[in-house]
């Protein structure tokens, strides 16, 4: 959205600490130091691009859980694979049957770290 300078009638006003507003500064000057930006200017294109995200403690705590039987899942077939490897019975049939578990973990991992629709973050 493009609105004229007089269609701009909302103010905003926040505070900086003295890091965060040098921070803002490099951000909107060039390698000499020179002011190539106003700050509204930066503020302003930086809300176009912005992603807001809250997380979600009881949310990630889950995430973390699923990730760890997901990894607990890749030791059981890596395990199963190394015992039929030194036991020299390494077959087509468990390697189907690994495959088929490959899947299936791919399928959690995808719904695992899958956005949540309609939901907002903040960072």
């Amino acid at each position: 959205m493009v609105e004229g300078k007089n269609n701009k009638k909302n103010i905003i006003s926040f505070r900086l600490s003295d890091d965060e507003y040098a921070d803002l500064l490099l951000k909107i000057s060039d390698a000499n130091g020179m002011q190539k930006l106003s700050a509204s200017a930066f503020v302003r294109a930086s809300l176009v691009s912005a992603q807001v995200r809250a997380n979600d403690v009881e949310l990630e705590r889950y995430r973390v859980y699923i990730a760890g039987q997901i990894a607990q899942q890749i030791n059981e077939i890596a395990g199963a694979l190394n015992t039929a490897n030194n036991e020299g019975v390494v077959s087509d049939n468990l390697l189907i049957t690994l495959a088929d578990k490959i899947d299936v973990i791919t399928n959690e991992m995808h719904q695992l770290l899958a956005p949540l629709e309609g939901r907002t973050e903040w960072h």
